[in-house]
């Protein structure tokens, strides 16, 4: 489809606009309510509300410091793990529900569209990429969870809150799986993040198309 030149008129603002768009992919994805700016299509909100960010960031800091524990913990002595054991599943805890009332969030406040521009292969993996994230948020800390609750080595106790290991019979044999399975998804979790970082730097540096602003504090998009 060739590039257009359409004619708009706003019958509650009585305006007439001319919008230029590029490909037919554009029209195929707008929604009420939104608008093309340059070459995106744009929400009434072009920018992440406060708390969608504050939870971006805060989860962000909150799952590097989980994954910074583990690390610590793999080479620790058996006294120094037992201790690092209460603050990395204090924190996994507060990831997993974060992550459900991020879910909730997100469902709940439709977060502005994606530029116009994308091609149809990268908006299909930024729909992975962002789904994969928010599985990852809830499996990682699940997994973890029930590698404590059935732990034959010490007590688990979240921020020294409650004890995690008498909720489930303890088995080493069960234990060690829920162990492996935590493990695997931390190394998806940092692959996943990784992607996400370099497409949003894609984004700042070479398409200049201010989706990375919208979700950086302070800016809008």
């Amino acid at each position: 489809m060739p590039d257009l030149l359409w004619f708009c008129f706003c019958p509650t603002d009585f305006a007439i606009t001319f919008v230029y768009i590029d490909s037919a992919n554009c029209l195929s994805r707008m929604r009420p309510g939104q608008t093309f700016k340059g070459n995106t299509i744009m929400s009434p909100n072009s920018s992440f509300d406060p708390v969608a960010k504050t939870l971006h960031w805060l989860m962000a800091v909150l799952m590097i410091g989980a994954l910074i524990f583990g690390l610590i913990m793999e080479d620790a002595s058996h006294a120094e793990k037992a201790s690092l054991l209460q603050g990395h599943s204090g924190v996994g805890l507060t990831v997993f529900f974060l992550a459900l009332f991020r879910i909730y969030w997100r469902r709940t406040h439709e977060p502005p569209a994606l530029p116009a521009g994308m091609k149809s292969w990268e908006l299909k993996l930024a729909k992975i990429n962002a789904g994969l994230l928010y599985a990852l948020m809830l499996y990682i800390p699940l997994m973890g969870f029930l590698h404590a609750a059935t732990s034959v080595e010490e007590e688990v106790h979240p921020f020294g809150l409650f004890n995690v290991t008498a909720l489930l019979p303890s088995s080493e044999g069960v234990t060690d799986i829920f162990h492996e399975l935590h493990e695997i998804g931390a190394f998806l979790l940092i692959a996943v993040v990784v992607l996400h970082a370099v497409a949003a730097f894609k984004h700042l540096i070479i398409d200049k198309d201010r989706v990375f602003q919208r979700m950086f504090p302070f800016m809008k998009g």
